[in-house]
């Protein structure tokens, strides 16, 4: 038996004995984007998220969910005039397949929006001192340009759920899941609250204690949806603590969760009544620090779809929002969205650009 010198023996966690590549951050983001090939800036040109994600070492993939995906989801199929449109820049081809008008007959040439100029956002600053970004309608094909939750929240019913199923819910919740999740056959169960949120043992007690006789038949619930940052209606968001206590019931009852988180990235200092208010983070990566972990951020097995929306950071009206899950959820997600909402209006998506990329850019 050889004896190794201690400077010599060093111990590592499963994750990191795989190589990961440099940690993705808000410094680094268009470094790894300069990596990407340029995309194609033809008349609704292909585009996939596959295009913008970082250039990293393949992680194992999440457990798979076919056992709670239900038939409908199971059976939809890739959109055959989606799945054609990357053929759309061959040389020579004249494509007959899609609604792909001549871009010289659009009623618009161009879009001017004006920004504020941090840290100047009132109105009065932006009006006199703002920024004015345009975006034309040759920007992509002109190398000019590159961009390419209530909506997620019923697809994600229709992907999981079948008529007559129980969901998890809070005790006091966002009244449009239940709005949702009642025209589709579904029935919501409680989960008692306290001044920390969702109670986790009462989640375990409901689902220890199920008795399908109980409930006309319907077998233990599955699927949590939970609101965990500023939670509508009480406004009361989870600890730490009480985030990795629930998620170690869902992993107990194999329970998969729909994390509903639109106002994430509002969270601020603790509330301090009669005394000095903490004073604010002094830099991104203090910000980012002090955000209670998400439980996304929390999922060893692939059981959180998380759905963010800029609704609620940026404006109300935008109707844009992303989800963020495990492979085979996401694959399963855009099959039925390239069947409804199909994608966010290309409007929007144009501003948001506009004002994210272009003029604040990733450090704010």
């Amino acid at each position: 038996m050889v004896s190794l010198p201690v400077s010599a023996v060093t111990a590592i966690c499963d994750t990191q004995s795989m190589g990961f590549g440099d940690r993705l951050t808000v410094k680094n983001v268009l470094a790894w984007r300069s990596k990407n090939p340029m995309m194609d800036g033809g008349i609704a040109s292909f585009v996939s998220s596959d295009m913008f994600k970082s250039l990293r070492d393949a992680k194992s993939k999440a457990r798979r969910w076919d056992h709670r995906l239900n038939a409908e989801s199971k059976a939809r199929k890739p959109s055959t005039l989606k799945e054609a449109a990357r053929y759309l820049a061959t040389p020579g081809l004249i494509s007959l397949g899609g609604g792909l008008p001549s871009s010289q007959y659009f009623p618009l040439e161009r879009i001017d929006i004006k920004v504020p100029n941090p840290p100047h956002f009132s109105e009065t600053e932006t009006r006199e001192d703002g920024i004015l970004k345009s975006a034309g309608k040759h920007d992509i094909a002109e190398g000019r340009s590159l961009y390419g939750n209530t909506s997620a929240l019923d697809m994600a019913y229709r992907m999981f759920t079948t008529r007559g199923e129980y969901i998890l819910v809070e005790k006091y919740t966002f009244p449009a899941a239940m709005e949702t999740a009642t025209p589709l056959g579904l029935k919501c169960i409680g989960i008692n609250m306290d001044a920390e949120g969702l109670l986790p043992s009462h989640m375990d007690s409901i689902l220890e204690d199920w008795d399908p006789s109980e409930h006309e038949g319907a077998s233990k619930p599955w699927l949590l949806y939970t609101v965990p940052t500023g939670q509508n209606p009480t406004g009361i968001t989870q600890g730490e603590r009480r985030r990795r206590e629930l998620y170690r019931v869902a992993q107990k009852h194999d329970v998969f969760i729909l994390e509903d988180d639109p106002y994430y990235f509002l969270q601020m200092q603790p509330y301090t009544k009669f005394s000095d208010h903490p004073p604010p983070p002094s830099s991104h990566e203090e910000f980012l620090a002090s955000l209670v972990p998400s439980l996304l951020s929390l999922d060893v097995d692939g059981r959180v779809m998380r759905m963010d929306s800029f609704s609620k950071v940026i404006a109300p009206g935008t109707r844009t929002g992303w989800i963020t899950a495990s492979e085979q959820i996401v694959e399963r997600y855009i099959r039925h969205s390239e069947l409804s909402t199909q994608n966010p209006s290309g409007v929007a998506q144009i501003v948001l650009y506009k004002l994210l990329e272009e003029t604040w850019g990733h450090m704010g």
